[in-house]
């Protein structure tokens, strides 16, 4: 359209249309921004938390595994003359 052909009625309801695209463009983006901080923080203590679990339970896998040698150990040494 060319301008000599726009009124002052069509061209403000230009404006008004390119400035709330601009306007909602922002605004998804900062939705989106927000959702991914989110998003990261979320996965973060999730990690965390997997590694605080996974310590405990390596913790308790290593001491059971060193009872039974120490119990093997044992068994071993009633059976070896002295």
């Amino acid at each position: 359209m060319r301008t000599s052909h726009m009124t002052l009625e069509t061209f403000e309801t230009f404006i008004v249309k390119l400035a709330c695209g601009f306007a909602s463009t922002v605004l998804l983006v900062l939705l989106l921004g927000l959702l991914l901080l989110i998003a990261g923080f979320t996965e973060s203590s999730f990690a965390q938390e997997l590694q605080a679990k996974g310590s405990r339970s390596l913790a308790k896998s290593s001491n059971a595994l060193l009872g039974e040698v120490r119990k093997e150990d044992e068994q071993i040494r009633r059976w070896l003359p002295t």
